[in-house]
């Protein structure tokens, strides 16, 4: 009796179980495609032990195909991809051309694979030497050593070449100034640096030093050329200013040279003006054919004004003296005075104190150059003139009254 085809629907649930179908019974050929999936088999419910011999044996031998594959496409998943040493070599890779000793892979547009063997660019530096600085050119891949540019890790130097000026440009930024430094280092952990700055908002030359945590301007040339020592805005030709933290009174000293004041004509002119916090008091000036050297004397600066009515007697202790100066080699001699036999009769001509010494204030205001020396005494003769003057005057009216009792003398 021939058996009818029981399909699916017919056969209750968990109807047909693996203990009721015989060993071999089911075979491949008598399942239909795609009849078993995955979906449809338990897990874990197909296992070595329930896998033919030779399906096994299969797997095993073909492991050497699962690391040596090939594969085209993205590789892509968590897996990791193990490639095996030496397989990936120049045979298996994608390069346009064949290689040559020194050459690297590039990567190059447009060529097969995008990689291709190339040679390095090599940088050719014409004119080097020793020390020599380096700039670039127009030329692609070529440098010059520059022969009047060199540095030996502490000397800067530049030579101009023949017929053309040495010049070292810096240029500060639109508003900003141009500043070239200069640092040295006495080993004392403080910064030693002087700056040469051009001012954009002002227009003026500078140099400052660095001074107790801040910059202290030294030198200044502003507008028009106005030149300030200790003075940074000058308002004329030359200024020199106190510029000591210690109180230095010291403006101009002058080695082995000498002053010359020039003015063109004849007529009278001062060359040389001194003031201090009262204006003017004092001038050097010229005349046709002499100099003149003036100290304040306008009667609307004075006050108590008296006359002088013991010429004579302060005359009488002035002690006038011949000698020789000690540093004079030729011992000429010569008539003075001894500044301090004067100061207690005119003690307004006489600078100093008798025997002083040089004390560290004395060396800070320039006054003397080391503590310990000799600070000497000066003498103005021209502030004895109005003593000579009175005791000349009570002179003369004194030989007048002898000249008059004379007089009547005679005529008895």
């Amino acid at each position: 009796m021939a058996l009818t085809k029981i399909s699916t629907d017919g056969v209750k649930d968990d109807a047909v179980t693996a203990g009721k179908i015989p060993a071999n019974a089911v075979g491949a050929s008598e399942l239909a495609d795609n009849a078993v999936h995955t979906q449809k088999i338990n897990d874990d419910a197909v296992t070595t032990d329930k896998l033919a011999n030779s399906i096994v044996n299969d797997i095993s031998a073909n492991t050497a195909k699962t690391t040596n594959a090939t594969h085209t496409g993205e590789v892509t998943g968590s897996t990791t991809l193990t490639i095996a040493d030496d397989v990936v070599d120049e045979a298996n890779l994608k390069v346009s051309n064949s290689p040559t000793n020194g050459y690297f892979l590039s990567a190059q547009s447009g060529n097969t694979g995008g990689l291709t063997w190339a040679a390095a660019s090599g940088t050719t530096i014409n004119n080097n030497a020793d020390n020599r600085i380096i700039t670039g050119s127009d030329t692609a891949n070529t440098l010059e050593g520059e022969s009047g540019l060199t540095f030996n890790g502490s000397s800067l130097v530049l030579n101009a070449a023949t017929g053309n000026d040495a010049r070292l440009t810096i240029n500060g930024s639109e508003g900003q100034s141009a500043r070239l430094s200069l640092i040295s280092d006495e080993g004392d952990d403080h910064i030693d640096q002087y700056n040469l700055r051009v001012d954009a908002s002002t227009n003026r030359f500078y140099i400052d030093q660095f001074e107790s945590g801040s910059f202290v301007e030294r030198f200044t040339i502003a507008n028009g050329g106005y030149i300030g020592i200790g003075n940074s805005s000058p308002q004329r030709h030359l200024e020199i200013l106190n510029w000591s933290g210690a109180g230095s009174t010291a403006g101009l000293e002058l080695g082995d040279v000498g002053i010359r004041s020039s003015k063109t004509g004849s007529s009278t002119i001062a060359h040389l003006r001194f003031y201090n916090g009262n204006g003017q008091v004092g001038s050097i000036q010229t005349a046709s054919s002499s100099t003149s050297y003036n100290t304040s004397s306008d009667y609307r600066l004075k006050e108590n004004v008296v006359s002088i009515s013991d010429g004579i007697t302060r005359i009488k202790q002035l002690k006038p003296s011949k000698f020789n100066w000690i540093a004079d080699e030729t011992d000429t001699p010569v008539d003075g005075f001894l500044a301090h036999e004067v100061s207690s009769i005119v003690p307004e001509s006489i600078s100093g104190t008798k025997d002083a010494v040089a004390t560290l204030k004395d060396v800070e205001d320039a006054i003397a150059e080391k503590v310990g020396d000799p600070i000497y005494q000066s003498i103005d003769q021209s502030k004895l003139v109005p003593l000579l003057t009175a005791a000349l005057q009570e002179a003369i009216a004194k030989i007048e009254i002898l000249e008059t009792k004379v007089a009547a003398l005679e005529a008895g």
